[in-house]
């Protein structure tokens, strides 16, 4: 769903560093890779800090931007580790004009970089101690309002993998019904698709899975998903409404987040396109249906079974079916725009359907020709399409755009 919309007015700068950007030290014992999920370093680092790795991107800062930092990082056993930080001219060449050191050890807010200093940063770390590091994407923001973090208002939430989660919530014009949006696997740090329900002046609540460097489907750990479910029921009570008023929408990987919050809440409906929700299969398909072109399903499944250790692959993909078959969505209306020859995902829209079956839910779906993103206005018409129906039908919204 690349492309839809000049949606964000606001100028964005941000660098996701992934593992692919970090550079190793000369000592290289006791080093694993997850993937681009992250590195893993088991080792004795000694008494002193110890130089352990770089990043080679160096974002840019301009004089008055104020730069928020935040490590996907875990610490276990007695290691320590700090994040050093230095700023560099972009005039003369030479050592750094300025230099900070960021404990990691219990890290809860993110670290800012305030002064009113142009030029490159630089990025290191340093450790001390015996233990275990988990070292995934560091994101650099630059800091656009002072009221939130990507948007004023919106919330931010941690797990123990450093994880973050956030969510932008919009009271419209306070009318139900109430559009819970999670968008698709994404590499900018925004709230991409909320424009389409501003227009419509409906309530919204937004949510962006920035983790590893394109998303993972917005589950993890459970006190990552017990926030977005409080989230949701925090948004319903401050309008007053129940779930016979919410409408769960979701694009791709956020299809997979719909359907599995849907399912928890009841909701009137289910509003989904190009579903992306059997992640162990998604992620062998990568090697031969096809290779290089969603490299992030492998990512977000090692991390997966890392933070949920799950039995098995085939019990994490089973996940979101087991959850279909357990709920009581007779009342609900799914709509499903999907790829008939969908290369992400092939079997998700029938796969959904016959489970949705043992529910008897009313399912009403769009076949397009193409493979996974072919034809983005075909299945962006229909959901526009969906939703006005849903808006002007069931809501008496008389939509003009």
């Amino acid at each position: 769903m690349a492309n839809r919309l000049k949606q964000e007015n606001t100028p964005r700068s941000f660098s996701k560093l992934s593992v692919h950007n970090i550079r190793l030290g000369g000592d290289t014992s006791g080093v694993s890779y997850m993937g681009n999920a992250w590195i893993q370093i088991d080792r004795d680092f000694g008494g002193a800090m110890v130089p352990v790795l770089s990043w080679d991107l160096s974002p840019w800062k301009g004089e008055n931007d104020t730069i928020l930092l935040w490590p996907e990082l875990r610490l276990e056993g007695d290691v320590d580790a700090e994040l050093v930080v230095k700023l560099f001219s972009s005039q003369i060449v030479g050592d750094a004009m300025r230099t900070w050191h960021f404990s990691l050890r219990n890290l809860e807010d993110m670290i800012t970089i305030g002064e009113p200093e142009e030029g490159f940063l630089s990025f290191s770390m340093q450790a001390s101690g015996k233990g275990s590091i988990f070292v995934g994407t560091l994101h650099a923001r630059k800091q656009v309002t002072k009221w939130g973090t990507i948007l004023a208002g919106d919330r931010r939430f941690v797990d123990l993998y450093g994880g973050e989660m956030f969510s932008s919530f919009d009271f419209g014009d306070r009318r139900a019904p109430l559009v819970v949006h999670f968008s698709d696997f994404q590499r900018k740090e925004s709230y991409e698709d909320r424009e389409i329900f501003r227009r419509f002046g409906v309530p919204m609540l937004v949510f962006m899975d920035p983790r590893l460097f394109e998303g993972c489907y917005y589950i993890g750990t459970p006190e990552l998903e017990e926030h977005i479910a409080a989230n949701i029921q925090d948004a319903m009570n401050v309008l007053g409404i129940n779930p016979s008023k919410v409408i769960f929408s979701g694009f791709g990987m956020g299809a997979y987040a719909a359907l599995h919050y849907g399912v928890r809440f009841h909701p009137a409906s289910i509003l989904i396109t190009e579903p992306v929700v059997n992640i162990y299969d998604v992620a062998l398909d990568e090697r031969t249906l096809r290779p290089g072109r969603f490299p992030g399903a492998l990512d977000a499944f090692l991390y997966l079974m890392q933070v949920k250790k799950p039995e098995s692959g085939r019990k994490l993909n089973d996940r979101i079916f087991r959850e279909l078959d357990s709920a009581n969505l007779q009342d609900t209306v799914v709509g499903i725009a999907y790829m008939k020859e969908d290369d992400y995902d092939p079997t998700a829209y029938d796969d959904i359907v016959e489970h949705l079956a043992l529910q008897k839910a009313a399912v009403y779906g769009k076949g397009v020709t193409g493979r996974h993103g072919d034809d983005p206005k075909a299945i962006f018409d229909w959901y526009l399409f969906r939703l006005k129906l849903l808006l002007r039908e069931k809501y008496n919204r008389e939509i003009i755009v």
